[in-house]
Formats: C-alpha cells, sequence, structure tokens
C-alpha cells in the first residue's frame, strides 16, 4: 500500500511540473560575435563552452525573428537581456505601433510559473530598450492598437528591471492585459512627432488585471500642448 500511494504521489507531482517543464530561459548579448543555439553559452564569461542555454545577439531573433513568427523565444520563456542600450526599429511598420513589436505568439496563460513571459535585464545589470526611430508610436510593446476587443492585446506577460524610453508617443504600448510591469524606470517618452495628444509612459487601452509596481516614471508625455501628458 505504501508503494502505491508514492508511486500516486510522484505521477500527481509529474502532471503538476508538466506544463514548466519546456519553459526555457535565453539570454540576449550583443558582445557575441555569433549568437549561441547549440545551449553552450557561458553566462560567466559570457563566451560558448558553458551549459546556460542559447545566447543571441539581438532581441530581434528571440522575440521577432524575421516575420513575428519564427523567434527563437516561445511563450512561457524568460529572456535576460545583458546590460546595455537596445536601439532595434523592427515590427509592423504599417500600423505605426511599437519599435520592438511582440508578437502575440508569447502571451502566456497565468501568472504561474511556466506560463507567462519574463522579459528582464540580467541580474545585477541593466538593459535599457529604445524606441527613438522614426515611424513607430512606442518603444517597446504590440504594433496594432486596436479598440476592438482582443486586437493586439497582449496577455501574461512581465516586464522586470528594464529601462524604457524613446518612445514617440509613449513607453510601453498595452491593450486588455493581463500584463505585468515591475522595477521599470519608464522615462523620456511621449516626445516625439508620432502620435496624438494621449501620451505618457504607458499607453493601455482597456487594460485590466495588470499589476503595475515598483516603477519610476519620469518626463514622459511632455509636448507643450495637448490631452493627457502625464
Amino acid at each position: 500500500m505504501v508503494k502505491r500511494i508514492n508511486l500516486f504521489s510522484i505521477l500527481i507531482c509529474i502532471v503538476f511540473f508538466a506544463s514548466n517543464l519546456y519553459a526555457a530561459t535565453i539570454y540576449v548579448d550583443p558582445t557575441l560575435s555569433s549568437s549561441i543555439t547549440n545551449g553552450t553559452y557561458n553566462k560567466n564569461a559570457r563566451s560558448t563552452g558553458g551549459s546556460d542555454g542559447n545566447a543571441y545577439r539581438t532581441l530581434r531573433e528571440v522575440i521577432w525573428g524575421t516575420n513575428g513568427s519564427n523567434g527563437a523565444a516561445s511563450a512561457g520563456d524568460t529572456i535576460l537581456l545583458r546590460g546595455g542600450t537596445y536601439r532595434e526599429a523592427w515590427g509592423s511598420t504599417g500600423s505605426a505601433g511599437a519599435a520592438m513589436q511582440i508578437p502575440q505568439r508569447l502571451n502566456g496563460t497565468s501568472w504561474s510559473t511556466g506560463n507567462f513571459t519574463t522579459i528582464a535585464s540580467y541580474p545585477g545589470e541593466w538593459a535599457i530598450l529604445d524606441g527613438s526611430t522614426t515611424g513607430y508610436y512606442f518603444a517597446v510593446g504590440y504594433g496594432n492598437l486596436s479598440w476592438d476587443s482582443g486586437a493586439g492585446a497582449l496577455h501574461y506577460i512581465k516586464f522586470e528591471r528594464l529601462g524604457i524610453t524613446g518612445g514617440s508617443s509613449a513607453g510601453l504600448g498595452l491593450v486588455l492585459g493581463p500584463i505585468w510591469v515591475t522595477h521599470c524606470h519608464i522615462y523620456e517618452n511621449g516626445l516625439g512627432s508620432t502620435g496624438d495628444d494621449n501620451r505618457g509612459g504607458i499607453f493601455g487601452r482597456r487594460l485590466m488585471n495588470s499589476i503595475i509596481e515598483y516603477n519610476y516614471f519620469y518626463h514622459n508625455g511632455g509636448r507643450a500642448s495637448g490631452g493627457n501628458r502625464a
């Protein structure tokens, strides 16, 4: 009887943790001469020869790929950016959306471990997402902010310990949620030529069930005239 109980407990554990087995930690390290895709990244030496997983030279390779559908990351992964400034203009320019557009395929399903996607600075370092490029509303987010229910919505994505700056209309562009933004420095957004008078650090359309905590906002929505500038 004892053996049966133990076996049953093991089976429960296997089922419980099944959803987390395939979540990966992926690194973005611009100092690499080429991306490491065979799992041999050494996070201490910042080179090959380790066993810390895959590392890529650009954030685009990880999140977007060539067209939003073939990036290296999957929903539920943790993306750690080594320190530095990331100014990578890509995404759906037709919608004038986000310079660093996050495809909806990275949407998670809950806030339980392994079921939401995290984009964060590498521990002890500071990564800045800079959207100061022509033709986009936001530094990072989704590229087609529509009032239509679900269009452009990002779900269960966490932004943690990041600098977010340079968005013409706002730093983060978000629809619906849930989204988690924590310990970020969101500054000098909403100063560009693209966008209307609704400017600020975060542009949230019908945002709900989201967590926005412990962030520092500075000098966002600084145009001299018009609407909601904070």
